[in-house]
C-alpha cells in the first residue's frame, strides 16, 4: 500500500487486485530464489556449527549438500525464464519502445487485430493507426513527448500456455513536466512462430483521469 505522502500527492492511483501468482514451487526456485537460497545457506551454516564428534563429518557433509543445492537453485534461476518473467520482460521493453515513439519495433510486438481501449473508444483498430499514433504523439515534439519514465511495478500471470496477462505501473513526466502515474492491463498471445505479442492493452487507472474503462 502506498505511504501517506504518496497517497496525498495529486498523481496518486489506486492500485487494481493484483494478479493471481503462479505455482510456489515456480515462484521459489525460479522466479524469486533469494528467500530459499538464504535459507539453505542458513541451515547450511547452523548444521556445520552445530557438528560435534563422532557426527562432525557427517555434519559436514550435510552442510555442504545444502551450499551445493543453494548453488543449484541459484544457477537454475539464472537458467530458466519463466513465461511470468518472459511476459514482465516484454512489457518493460514495450513500455521502452512506446516512450521512445519507436514504431518498427512497437508494430513487431503487437498483433495485427489488437484490441485498443482507450478513453475515446474500444475494440480492434487497425495495427498502423495505432503504431502511427504513438510515433506521432510520443515523439519529440509531439502531444505525449516524455521527459523522463520509470516502469514501477509488473505483475504478470500465465493464464494458459497460449495466453497471458501483464499488469504494469508506469511513472511518467511529459516534456512539459507535468508527472503521471498510469496502470496498464497487457493481454499476450502465443502466435504459432513461437513469438508472445500483445492482443489487447487496456488503462486501469491513470492519475488526473477519473474515470478507466471497467475491466
Amino acid at each position: 500500500m502506498p505511504g501517506p505522502a504518496l497517497q496525498s500527492a495529486p498523481w496518486a492511483i489506486q492500485d487494481p487486485p493484483p494478479l493471481a501468482p503462479g505455482p510456489i514451487v515456480e515462484r521459489l526456485t525460479v522466479e524469486s530464489p533469494a528467500p530459499l537460497i538464504a535459507c539453505l545457506v542458513v541451515a547450511a551454516l547452523a548444521v556445520w556449527l552445530a557438528s560435534r564428534e563422532p557426527a562432525r563429518k557427517k555434519g559436514r557433509i550435510v552442510a555442504a549438500l545444502l551450499v551445493l543445492a543453494a548453488v543449484g537453485v541459484g544457477v537454475l534461476a539464472s537458467l530458466v525464464e519463466t513465461t511470468p518473467e518472459l511476459l514482465s520482460r516484454r512489457a518493460r521493453e514495450l513500455v521502452a519502445m512506446v516512450a521512445a515513439a519507436d514504431a518498427d519495433g512497437l508494430s513487431g510486438r503487437l498483433e495485427p487485430n489488437v484490441v485498443l481501449i482507450t478513453f475515446e473508444r474500444e475494440g480492434t483498430q487497425p495495427l498502423d493507426e495505432i503504431v502511427q499514433r504513438v510515433a506521432s504523439e510520443f515523439a519529440k515534439g509531439g502531444r505525449l513527448e516524455l521527459k523522463d519514465y520509470g516502469v514501477l511495478e509488473v505483475q504478470a500471470s500465465s493464464e494458459t500456455p497460449r495466453r497471458g496477462r501483464v499488469q504494469i505501473k508506469v511513472r511518467a513526466t511529459l516534456a512539459s513536466g507535468i508527472p503521471g502515474v498510469s496502470w496498464w492491463r497487457l493481454d499476450f498471445h502465443l502466435g504459432d512462430d513461437g513469438e508472445w505479442r500483445v492482443s489487447g492493452i487496456q488503462p486501469l487507472a491513470i492519475s488526473g483521469v477519473p474515470f478507466a474503462p471497467g475491466r
